[in-house]
């Protein structure tokens, strides 16, 4: 009677590939040091016409300087308020 010995090798084979693949997934990475985000706000009181009253602009002007809506707040008489933010730049 013959014995197959290629089942048991190819075994061994396999279990020694995977320990030494374990090696390089329990080194530690190197740190990285976390940043949080930071933003900008800007308040606008809108008239009517949806325009800051303050500086002429209106929703479009405040999107092409990067701000976007972030809250919004309708008063008696037409008024709005309106709160934008964009990332600030450091």
């Amino acid at each position: 009677m013959k014995i197959n010995t290629s089942h048991p090798v190819g075994a061994a084979i396999a279990l020694v590939a995977v320990c030494f693949s374990k090696l390089d997934v329990q080194s530690t990475p190197a740190p990285v040091e976390s940043q949080w985000q930071q933003w900008e706000y800007r308040v606008a009181e809108l008239n009517e016409e949806l325009e800051d009253e303050e500086n002429g602009m209106n929703l479009e002007g405040y999107g092409i300087i990067s701000f976007e809506l972030v809250a919004w707040v309708e008063h008696d008489g037409g008024n709005k308020t309106a709160v934008f933010k964009r990332p600030k730049w450091k």
